[in-house]
């Protein structure tokens, strides 16, 4: 699972680093991919 994160992780540092970077952890961790983690779908 570690490295399916890590490989969306990296796919949306392609666009926006830092609102990714909170977006990323946030969808994640809590498993809202959706809600804070828009932008992180968006950068696939």
């Amino acid at each position: 699972a570690a490295m399916g994160h890590e490989v969306r992780f990296r796919s949306g540092y392609s666009g926006r680093a830092e609102g990714i970077e909170v977006g990323a952890e946030t969808g994640l961790l809590y498993g809202r991919s959706d809600l804070r983690g828009g932008g992180l779908a968006a950068g696939f």
